[in-house]
């Protein structure tokens, strides 16, 4: 995907992630999802936040759909493997695109997490997925 145009075009609405090598990490998955879905992502927006009760990552949806990426957390719980983090940054990337609302439980949560770990599979992040699932586990 051509990042530029993703931004130019406004489907990325904010970008405040400062974390250098976590905005290397977002721009990689971004640049690698097929063109041909480009233009079906809804309105979003990226930052980083370093809360201490927060997940990995969380959505929160919206007519722009806020997307939060956890610095510390990422970085302890992936031991700094790279592949875990594309994989979570893949995967919040598929609620995204398949217009998810926040659900972590219960059936509806688990189809949409099988959902979306199926949808970062078939962009190209089969393996990074499966990373990080064995590193943080299955959804809850």
């Amino acid at each position: 995907m051509d990042l530029d145009r993703l931004i130019n075009e406004e489907y990325i609405i904010d970008y405040e992630v400062k974390d250098p090598k976590l905005r290397e990490l977002i721009n990689y998955v971004l640049r690698k999802i097929p063109d041909e879905e480009r233009e079906d992502f809804p309105m979003f927006s990226l930052y980083q936040t370093d809360t201490t009760d927060a997940e990995y990552a969380f959505i929160i949806p919206g007519d722009v759909v806020q997307v939060f990426f956890n610095v510390d957390m990422l970085e302890d719980g992936s031991c700094g493997n790279d592949d875990v983090k594309i994989g979570v940054i893949a995967h919040e990337l598929a609620h995204v695109y398949l217009k998810h609302p926040h659900t972590s439980s219960g059936r509806k949560g688990l189809k949409n997490e099988e959902e979306a770990d199926s949808l970062a599979s078939h962009w190209g992040f089969g393996k990074e997925v499966k990373a990080s699932r064995r590193k943080l586990g299955p959804p809850t």
